[in-house]
């Protein structure tokens, strides 16, 4: 008496092709488009907060500042203010790009190394949840996080994990 599987085909069989070639599975290829949305996203944010703080400025300067401040004041603050909220978006947008990048190449610290960051962003979106603003000031942090986590999530399943196993083993 032979056991005979309830299907037809060796299942094992798709995974042995993502195991020697360079093609990722379709769940790593599912993160690292949720990995590319998030720095979309975080490009997004950035935008908003340069325009919000460009007014946030104006707005102190003119009404809660005891001196009032010259224009040359102002241009200052605005561009130191801005260079700051550029240079943190770029750093953003280029750590989502790159684990984008070495998670589709199947680099197994890349996987580990993205989780870390997701903890991370975890903790900053507490931070940010408790601040008493407006809920639409929550809404894209909220976003990026919930992209976040269905990038970890697609990349912790299984022919995710058989991936990052047999690209390790080539290096």
């Amino acid at each position: 008496m032979s056991y005979e599987p309830p299907f037809e085909g060796n299942w094992m069989a798709e995974y042995a092709r993502w195991a020697q070639n360079d093609i990722p599975p379709p769940s790593v290829r599912r993160a690292v488009r949720f990995i590319y949305a998030g720095a979309a996203i975080q490009a997004l944010s950035v935008i908003l907060e340069i325009v919000a703080v460009r007014g946030a400025i104006q707005r102190y300067a003119t009404t809660v500042s005891s001196a009032p401040l010259s224009s040359s004041q102002l241009n200052t603050d605005d561009a130191i203010t801005v260079g700051f909220l550029l240079f943190g978006g770029a750093v953003g947008v280029s750590l989502w790009c790159w684990m984008a990048r070495k998670n589709k190449a199947g680099r197994r610290w890349a996987r580990i190394l993205s989780t870390v960051f997701f903890v991370i962003f975890t903790v900053a979106l507490l931070a940010v949840i408790a601040q008493p603003v407006a809920v639409e000031n929550k809404i894209i942090p909220v976003a990026g996080w919930v992209v976040a986590l269905l990038a970890i999530v697609h990349l912790w399943l299984r022919e995710s994990s058989d991936f990052f196993a047999a690209q390790s083993r080539r290096y």
